[in-house]
């Protein structure tokens, strides 16, 4: 019993440990800074970008880049191609997509 007990006490403190938690960020554009927090889903996230809401699908089963159209948005974390971390997707005034750098506050 005593077995039982100590692995139970083990598996909820592992749970506890893998909880999602909110990320939030500070993406610097050209002309604009966005207050962003990023909620990670199963198959997603939510992305809140200065008060908007927008659910973003997981691309490449993957979780590094997530994305939606119409609006169109696209997070990356941990891609190689940007200097940052976070990198988000943001449209742009002419059409044309607009990448930020982000750094993840506390």
């Amino acid at each position: 019993m005593k077995k039982i007990t100590v692995l139970f006490g083990v598996l909820l403190l592992l749970g506890a440990c893998h909880e999602d938690k909110d990320v939030r960020l500070l993406c610097h554009g050209m002309d604009t800074d966005y207050n962003v927090v990023v909620h990670f889903l199963d198959d997603g996230a939510l992305l809140n970008i200065d008060g908007q809401e927008y659910e973003l699908k997981q691309q490449y089963d993957a979780r590094v880049a997530y994305y939606r159209f119409d609006p169109w948005y696209n997070l990356q974390i941990g891609n190689r191609d940007f200097a940052t971390k976070y990198s988000l997707g943001v449209p742009g005034g002419d059409g044309a997509a607009k990448y930020t750098s982000c750094e993840e506050l506390d």
